[in-house]
Order: structure tokens, then C-alpha cells, then sequence
């Protein structure tokens, strides 16, 4: 028995959801996602070593904590995003 998944119907039809197109804007810029990735790990671990040297009450260590905050925003944006990015890429290439 042959099974045929939902996205493979769709491009055999032509009728393509706004999720795979997304995906096909969204997937050539992988690299440049994941050097942003590692780039916005960098800068939290930098920030968490600010704070914990210097104590919150200087102004330098309460726009770490800002930092920290923004950094980890970017990180649960793009985590998915790349995730996502890449199993696209992975079914596309099987098939």
C-alpha cells in the first residue's frame, strides 16, 4: 500500500498551502539562520556573564538582563523556524 502525504498531493495538484510556500521563501536562508542562531547564543552567554560579575545595580548589568530577555526572544523564534527549515529540506530531497 502506497501512501502519499498531504504536501506531495498538494504540489501534484498545484495547489500549494501558505505554509509550504513560506517554507520555499523561507528555506534558501538556512545558513544565514543559523549563524544568527549561534550568534544570539553567543551574545546570551556574554550577557549571563555579565550579569553574574557585576551586580544588578549598575546600569551595565540591567541592559544585560534586557539583553538576555531580546537574546532569548530571537532564540525561541528561530529554533523553530530552522527546525522546520530543515525537515522541509530533508522531505524535499526524498522525494
Amino acid at each position: 500500500m502506497v501512501t502519499v502525504d498531504d504536501s506531495s498531493r498538494a504540489t501534484a495538484k498545484g495547489n500549494i498551502s501558505w505554509q509550504e510556500r513560506f517554507l520555499n521563501l523561507v528555506s534558501p536562508y538556512l545558513p544565514v539562520m543559523m549563524i544568527g542562531l549561534s550568534i544570539l547564543i553567543v551574545f546570551a552567554l556574554f550577557n549571563l556573564f555579565i550579569i553574574f560579575i557585576l551586580p544588578l545595580t549598575n546600569p551595565s548589568g540591567v541592559v544585560a538582563l534586557l539583553s538576555i530577555v531580546a537574546d532569548f526572544l530571537g532564540i525561541l523564534f528561530l529554533a523553530p523556524l530552522i527546525y522546520v527549515c530543515r525537515r522541509h529540506k530533508k522531505r524535499n530531497l526524498r522525494g
